[in-house]
């Protein structure tokens, strides 16, 4: 049987072996352009990721409310459909598109402003609904229920009492009402969970180790920004191949945080601060003043961490990628390039001290050290501040973040938070990047060749204008 087989098949093995070639070669042609994005809807993914604009939240004047969690209102999150009148009002029109990009500064086709914090508040809910109307979301982390709560009466809107968004109240709320509980573990960025991070934790912990004081020495500030620059950059390498559910959640509030410098086109949303400044602007705008000598203290110490990170946060992204590729694909990518430029790299990871220097809160309780807290560091500041926050644990010792009122709030009143109370004016500059609204200021005149200069630093200078006196206290006297 088997000579017979040999035989009948001599004059089909010259057809087989044809055959076989063109389904190997087409095969790898396939592999191939995925790979490299040559086939159209990957390479559409990857155009979308380097070329969409950054939304300027400022200018937006949509509305975001919470004020139901009915079961009308449950859909509409879980579908994503923001679209029912009952959630969003004033929307800006867009058919007017020059107006549009003059406002938003966005192309056509990059995200909207309102899209990070509708994105941030569905991850946040998942919603699941709970007991007399509270939304729950209810996931298993290491065994334990944890669940988020945000107060029907939440509602996020152009901030009154600073630059950009803020939360307010959509109706009346009564001291120590429960505004919303956010769990730490689970949807805070912590220093503990970078150095636990299995790509970029050994290399976090080496600089841990090598830091004098540690954690508490500075060194989970900077653990903290190369964690907070890896998890978004990876979003950037590995695109649609995102498997670990915990890391691309994060990715609806990185979005939100400004990893971007102003004036860019990116994903993220956008804020000014000294460390987008160079040396010589800040010799110019704050030489002879107060704070010229922190700025250049902090900007130092920052480009140098950032000259450490870099490494360490690409081969991080490239341990993963090689892990996320199949077994072909590894074979063919030799040597492994990350579709991001050392360039990107270095702004992003600049972006992440940015966010935390003006957003983070430190966590004296455990060795969390500096932690980024999500919904929270939406509050704008004020030496009243009209809420309390602190960390509790649930009966199953699950640590959450629970914000209540202070006192009694009308409708329409903006949350605010105190975010250091015995900060010098200049040095909440330097830091926050704005100066507290009730701080006593002298402007004086500015000449408008001052006034030219690089769009980063626009905002900063006409602070440094308003607040004259803080940053130049002798010259304020002697004009006197």
């Amino acid at each position: 049987m088997i000579l017979i087989f040999k035989c009948s098949s001599n004059k089909s093995n010259h057809y087989f072996g044809v055959l076989l070639v063109l389904l190997l070669s087409l095969l790898f042609l396939f592999t191939i352009s995925d790979a490299f994005g040559l086939i159209p809807a990957t390479k559409n993914i990857r155009t979308n990721y380097k070329t969409g604009c950054a939304p300027q939240c400022r200018f937006m004047r949509d509305r975001l409310y919470l004020d139901s969690c009915d079961s009308r209102f449950l859909s509409v999150l879980t579908s994503q459909a923001y679209d029912s009148p009952s959630l969003l009002r004033s929307l800006p029109s867009t058919t007017d598109s020059a107006t549009k990009n003059r406002v938003t500064g966005e192309s056509e086709d990059s995200p909207k402003g309102e899209d990070l914090y509708k994105n941030l508040i569905a991850w946040i809910l998942k919603p699941k609904s709970g007991r007399n109307g509270a939304v729950r979301h209810d996931v298993h982390f290491e065994g334990e229920e944890t669940f988020a709560f945000i107060n029907p009466a939440i509602c996020i809107s152009n901030s009154d009492n600073g630059d950009g968004f803020g939360v307010i109240v959509s109706r009346a709320v009564e001291k120590n009402e429960v505004l919303f509980t956010i769990p730490v573990q689970k949807f805070c960025l912590t220093t503990a969970g970078a150095l636990e991070d299995e790509y970029i934790g050994a290399a976090l912990r080496n600089i841990v180790e090598a830091t004098e004081g540690g954690i508490d020495g500075g060194g989970g500030t900077v653990v903290l920004a190369a964690y907070v620059a890896y998890l978004y950059l990876r979003s950037i390498v590995l695109e649609e191949s995102l498997k670990l559910a915990q890391k691309a959640d994060y990715l609806s509030y990185l979005q939100t945080l400004p990893l971007t410098r102003p004036g860019n086109k990116s994903s993220t949303a956008m804020q000014d601060h000294i460390l987008w400044w160079s040396r010589d602007e800040v010799d110019k705008y704050l030489g002879g003043s107060v704070a010229h000598e922190e700025a250049v203290d902090i900007l130092s110490e920052v480009e140098y961490a950032i000259k450490s990170l870099e490494n360490i946060v690409k081969q991080a992204l490239l341990r993963e990628k090689h892990d996320e590729d199949d077994w072909f694909i590894k074979w063919i990518r030799q040597p492994q390039k990350l579709n991001i430029s050392d360039k990107v790299i270095r702004e992003t990871i600049r972006g992440a001290f940015v966010a935390i220097l003006s957003r983070s809160f430190s966590d004296e309780e455990t060795i969390d050290g500096s932690r980024l807290a999500p919904l929270l560091d939406m509050l704008q500041h004020n030496d009243r501040p009209n809420v309390c926050h602190s960390i509790e644990r649930t009966n199953r010792n699950v640590r959450q973040i629970v914000v209540t009122a202070r006192f009694d709030l009308e409708e329409g009143t903006e949350l605010l938070n105190q975010y250091q109370s015995d900060l010098e004016a200049h040095r909440f500059f330097v830091r926050f990047g704005f100066i507290p609204t009730d701080t006593q200021k002298i402007s004086r005149p500015i000449e408008t060749s001052e006034l030219q200069s690089a769009q980063s630093s626009s905002y900063m200078r006409s602070v440094i204008k308003e607040y004259y006196n803080i940053f130049f206290p002798s010259k304020t006297k002697n004009t006197k």
